[in-house]
């Protein structure tokens, strides 16, 4: 399982814009974390629509399965397919 999770890469995207804001990250440095981020987001989604196909519910742990997410009828239901009643 990855060690690293959405929320790091959450982390160090806002770090980026306040080192640019800042003056302390010259922009093609930025554009390029910024690059890899979008790759590293496009496997996450790759990764969400192959659970959901195979019907399995358990990812790397990049996204913790303890979020929730919105379910129909206006429930909530956890990604692992446990109920919030």
């Amino acid at each position: 399982m990855s060690t690293d999770k959405i929320d790091d890469l959450r982390t160090h995207l806002f770090d980026t814009l306040r080192d640019l804001r800042a003056g302390n990250m010259d922009i093609d440095k930025a554009k390029t974390i910024c690059e890899v981020s979008k790759q590293i987001t496009e496997t996450a989604k790759v990764e969400v629509d192959y659970l959901r196909a195979t019907e399995q519910t358990q990812g790397t742990g990049f996204i913790p399965d303890d979020r929730r997410m919105p379910g129909g009828g206006g429930k909530m239901r956890m990604i692992n397919g446990g109920s919030d009643e």
